[in-house]
């Protein structure tokens, strides 16, 4: 998996994380985030090795399926990079102030 692929995956985990079972969370979390084998993670959760790969490609699926639904990780980026793109502009202070207060929003 690529760092692009485990960016994203945290990006969804941010957003959507808290529709995961605590378990779940967990799972995703160590794969992912902390680079954990399945070994690992059945070993933490007292479950198979396949059982720790089901329980992370669950959770991955259904944080994917919200982000297909919801799409709020694709907006969040869409309105950061027209963002930027406005304040490159020759604008006022105030104006870059506004942009500055929607960018902490939407981060």
């Amino acid at each position: 998996m690529e760092l692009t692929d485990k960016i994203y995956i945290g990006e969804l985990v941010l957003t959507y994380g808290n529709l995961l079972t605590n378990k779940q969370l967990d799972a995703v979390k160590c794969y992912y985030l902390f680079d954990m084998s399945l070994s690992e993670i059945a070993q933490n959760e007292g479950i198979t090795r396949q059982g720790a790969y089901d329980l992370v490609t669950k959770s991955t699926n259904i944080l994917s399926l919200n982000e297909e639904k919801l799409g709020v990780v694709k907006m969040k980026k869409d309105i950061s990079l027209l963002l930027n793109d406005i304040e490159k502009e020759d604008c006022s202070k105030k104006i870059k102030q506004i942009i500055e207060r929607i960018k902490e929003i939407v981060e």
